[in-house]
């Protein structure tokens, strides 16, 4: 009986040691806000497609493109410190790949819509914390 006691003492303790407010940011880490979208390729959905996010503003701390990739669905949520958390507040430019395989990395889209410079495609990312950001079905034509 003793040792059950103990066991459960133990357990308690460790249970609610995890309980509270969350954990705050880390001090480099900036608030992000939900994005995500559709991506038809020619009319229908398309899988496998990597989705990138170019930071626009000279000033913004991440300075690096954000890539997520599309689902059976043509389903995508931007990504930058945890699977589908967003993006930080800013101007985006957001490009296209669809590679096909690990070793050939060929594009399927043949490099078309690769060019944050030439991108047609932006997101805007402002509002209140949390606030989502859907960007619709994003439809890109090859022919």
């Amino acid at each position: 009986m003793a040792r059950c006691l103990t066991w459960c003492v133990v357990f308690s303790v460790c249970f609610l040691a995890g309980c509270g407010k969350p954990a705050p940011l880390l001090p480099d880490r900036e608030v992000t806000k939900p994005v995500s979208g559709v991506l038809h390729v020619d009319g229908s959905p398309a899988a496998g497609v990597e989705v990138a996010f170019h930071p626009q503003d000279a000033n913004a701390k991440i300075k690096y493109k954000i890539t997520t990739t599309t689902d059976n669905d043509g389903k995508f949520s931007a990504t930058t410190y945890e699977s589908g958390d967003g993006l930080p507040a800013g101007e985006y430019k957001v490009t296209f790949a669809w590679l096909e395989g690990l070793t050939t990395q060929k594009d399927r889209l043949k490099g078309k819509f690769k060019n944050p410079k030439k991108s047609e495609h932006s997101v805007s990312v402002k509002g209140t914390e949390g606030e989502k950001v859907d960007l619709g079905t994003i439809e890109l034509k090859t022919k």
